[in-house]
């Protein structure tokens, strides 16, 4: 039983760390697309000044 139990253990801690580093990845998405956009903005207000 200890084996399924040091198993169990594993697997919970791997489903963590992946959800840790989902959640991190998604957050670099999101601030990606927040530059990208900001970017955009900027391009856009210098191609109506030129």
């Amino acid at each position: 039983m200890d084996a399924a139990a040091e198993r169990l253990i594993h697997s919970v801690n791997a489903v963590t760390d992946l959800l840790k580093a989902n959640t991190k990845l998604r957050d670099n998405i999101e601030k990606v697309q927040r530059e990208l956009e900001d970017k955009d903005g900027e391009s856009f207000q210098l191609n109506i000044e030129n």
